[in-house]
């Protein structure tokens, strides 16, 4: 008599993991059906559409910031190396003066510093994109809050750096003194090509000791905003004096926020 026919069990002849000498039906297989995962594909793809565009926007924001802080330091080191060789009362020397060329003189006593990879002197469409022709003459780059002109901005005082960034120069003034801005391009002729998006505006000033600096902060304090041309009247989107004052903001909070939500210009540094 067997050990099956004595009532014993039958032993497990199948190597250990062989799932056949087991009765599995007890196991109960989920899986998800077809109208589920179809669904579920859709919510996913929902919520990419509505999280992806701002993360993007976020990160390029990110890299103007940083370029920004990288095109300062070498515009400020350019003007530090100038003054060794040239004399600290340097940039005074080019005020405007009666027949004088004030901006000339200083922008070829500055440009060798910079140490471009190209010279625009020849040729201004080399360093500056269009975003908007006007009555066909001339490279305008659009205001921060719409598509009309800002500054003409077209200039043969223009490099462009090793990173790419397009560097221009200008200056207003009288027959006693000037005001000599530089003007940047973060991403050089790619667009937007507008204020306080890829472009903006630093001052060169002769008696601050802070030489090269963001428009629209004071001359003698980076921390403080100069709220004649500052903050809520230079980057507002609801301004008239095309966003010139924008390098300011970045300077000071290291953000674009003012791209995305309304500020009191004062206490906010970010949007909530």
């Amino acid at each position: 008599m067997t050990r099956v026919e004595r009532g014993g069990k039958m032993p497990n002849i199948h190597p250990r993991g062989d799932r056949r000498g087991f009765d599995n039906s007890f196991i109960k297989k989920a899986a998800f059906t077809l109208p589920e995962v179809l669904i579920t594909i859709g919510v996913i793809g929902i919520v990419a559409a509505m999280t992806i565009p701002t993360l993007i926007t976020k990160y390029q924001e990110k890299v103007i910031v940083t370029k920004f802080q990288q095109v300062f330091a070498i515009l400020t080191e350019a003007y530090k190396l100038a003054e060794n060789d040239l004399g600290e009362n340097f940039r005074k020397s080019f005020d405007y003066k009666s027949g004088a060329t004030g901006p000339d003189d200083f922008w070829n006593a500055y440009k060798p510093y910079l140490n471009a990879s190209l010279d625009c002197k020849d040729n201004p469409d080399a360093c500056f994109g269009v975003a908007k022709k006007v009555w066909g003459v001339g490279n305008y780059y659009t205001m921060l809050d719409s598509d009309e002109k800002g500054s003409l901005v077209k200039s043969k005082r223009a490099v462009i750096l090793k990173n790419g960034v397009t560097v221009g120069f200008g200056g207003v003034g009288n027959s006693q003194t000037a005001h000599l801005y530089i003007v940047v391009d973060i991403n050089g002729r790619n667009k937007p090509n507008r204020y306080g998006v890829d472009t903006f505006f630093f001052a060169v000033s002769d008696t601050s000791q802070n030489k090269i600096m963001p428009e629209g902060l004071y001359l003698d304090n980076l921390n403080q905003v100069y709220w004649g041309y500052g903050l809520d009247k230079g980057c507002n989107l609801k301004s008239s004096n095309q966003a010139r004052s924008c390098a300011a903001w970045i300077f000071l909070n290291k953000n674009m926020d003012y791209l995305h939500c309304d500020l009191d210009w004062k206490t906010q540094t970010k949007c909530n």
